[in-house]
């Protein structure tokens, strides 16, 4: 997996690598472009792209406005993928990850998300809302397009919860702190 060698050659200098996140079209793209700019220009490893969704469960509230405030803008899973197809090309040394809950990518039909994902040159997926013994087809198809599907701890994870997730993912563990 790309994103798990990255991570690996960047933590030989780096002790703490830094990931940061934004929701595409909050407030608008222009301004997420500014933002990733500035971000990429100070070192960031990853970025966390979030396609808006209608009900994002695992976020706050504040998140939660965000999203409303994106799609009530009439931004759409297209123009996430156009404009992360933009970014990656502009900042090459950044791994962008999308974010986003399982809705938009079984809607967009998951064969075709993660094909159009990897043509762009997304690194992995962060999907809060499936679990992996729901989502093996997600998890074979991410693998076999070298696209890191990232799991989660959680602070109510047992040990052997812990063991289950871990060996069904790849790149890195999200873990979660509330």
């Amino acid at each position: 997996m790309k994103l798990a060698a990255d991570i690996k050659k960047r933590r030989q200098d780096k002790p703490v690598l830094l990931m940061t996140h934004l929701v595409l079209g909050y407030p608008s793209l222009a301004v997420n472009r500014e933002v990733i700019r500035q971000m990429a220009e100070n070192g960031v490893d990853c970025i966390e792209l979030q396609i808006p969704f209608s009900e994002p469960m695992a976020d706050g509230p504040v998140i939660l406005k965000a999203n409303q405030k994106a799609l009530a803008a009439g931004l759409r899973v297209a123009d996430c993928f156009a404009f992360a197809a933009g970014v990656i090309a502009e900042f090459p040394r950044v791994n962008f990850l999308f974010m986003t809950y399982y809705n938009i990518v079984f809607r967009y039909g998951e064969k075709d998300f993660i094909r159009r994902a990897a043509e762009i040159g997304i690194r992995g997926f962060i999907i809060p809302d499936l679990p992996p013994e729901e989502g093996e087809t997600y998890l074979q198809l991410s693998q076999q397009s070298g696209l890191a599907p990232i799991m989660f701890f959680t602070p109510t994870s047992s040990d052997e919860r812990m063991r289950q997730v871990a060996g069904r993912g790849s790149g890195f563990v999200y873990c979660v702190a509330r």
